[in-house]
């Protein structure tokens, strides 16, 4: 059931329409989002885009980059009808977007406002995995302790936040020597 409160959430937000099922924002009516801006969009079968704005070009919307998640996918310097933009990103739509950056490799530099190739980098202590060709796994782990096997293995991209990660890597080492 949907239904229009007319509150002042904030500034920009004139009228909400509330999805009182779900407890979840369906359109911020009068919403213009800034250069920058996570923005997001829920169709009518519950599938989501999440978007950082860019620009709007006609009836369309730029974006930096976005992430569909009812095909689990990240488009970089992608567009969408003006209709898709229609709401703030909640915190956890955010996160979701940036997770999914992280995942191909990729970060959101908000100050410069351009998406940045991303590189995970352990604390001291911290586990971390690295592929590992010679085991059944694929896969070996250590802990970060900032010593030159760190780094260098740091500094070839070869250091992975999951075992998943360091699999994948592997993989694809183990097919680039089969070719």
């Amino acid at each position: 059931m949907k239904q229009e409160i007319n509150i002042k959430i904030k500034e920009d937000c004139k009228r909400i329409i509330i999805d009182l099922e779900n407890d979840t924002v369906v359109q911020e009516v009068g919403f213009e989002p800034k250069d920058g801006d996570f923005v997001a969009h829920t169709d009518r079968d519950g599938d989501t885009l999440i978007a950082i704005f860019t620009k709007k070009i006609g009836r369309k919307f730029i974006y930096y980059a976005g992430f569909k998640e009812w095909v689990k996918k990240i488009f970089i310097d992608n567009w969408a009808d003006i209709e898709w933009l229609d709401r703030v990103a909640t915190d956890t739509e955010k996160q979701t977007l940036l997770d999914a950056l992280h995942s191909e490799g990729k970060d959101w530099d908000a100050e410069n406002k351009k998406i940045v190739e991303w590189k995970w980098s352990p604390k001291m202590g911290e586990p971390y995995y690295t592929p590992d060709l010679g085991s059944e796994l694929l896969y070996c782990w250590s802990s970060w302790c900032d010593n030159v096997f760190d780094r260098t293995r740091l500094e070839r991209n070869l250091i992975t936040k999951t075992s998943r990660e360091a699999i994948e890597k592997a993989k694809k080492m183990l097919k680039s020597i089969e070719k």
